[in-house]
């Protein structure tokens, strides 16, 4: 019978083993979570500020009830209402896609209000009026005087 002159291997310790593995374990489990609720976070924020705009569109309508030319001055005016439950900053007022002055420049129409813009004499007899607010509430309409 022959003996080995060599010494029997040994594998690393059960004890070894499994701490190594319960370690990598807990690493991949600390990425996966911090990974999961930093996802989590960002969608929640993101879907709250959708919320949000989609709240202060909602409050926020305007409504041209009158259009007309003013024979004094020869501009045209009209009557912005605002039915909504925040007040309203225009931000643009367009007609026929281009961008016109008006006075005042500063409009602010408070809820529940009418108020008259008065848009200069070039501004066409009929066309397409396109109201932009500081929240971008577009409020498009035809026209014809």
């Amino acid at each position: 019978m022959m003996i080995s002159k060599h010494k029997t291997r040994q594998g690393i310790s059960e004890i070894i083993a499994v701490s190594i593995l319960l370690l990598i374990s807990l690493v991949s489990s600390v990425i996966i979570f911090n990974f999961a609720n930093t996802s989590f976070n960002k969608m929640t924020d993101d879907y709250k500020d959708q919320i949000d705009d989609a709240k202060t569109n909602i409050e926020g309508r305007i409504l041209v009830s009158t259009i007309y030319r003013n024979i004094t001055n020869n501009n045209l005016t009209i009557y912005i209402y605002n039915y909504g439950a925040i007040d309203i900053i225009v931000d643009k007022i367009y007609v026929d896609g281009k961008n016109l002055e008006y006075n005042p420049h500063e409009l602010t129409i408070p809820s529940g209000e009418i108020l008259n813009v008065e848009l200069p004499p070039s501004a066409p007899d009929t066309g397409h009026l396109t109201i932009i607010t500081k929240t971008n509430n577009r409020y498009e309409v035809y026209y014809e005087t």
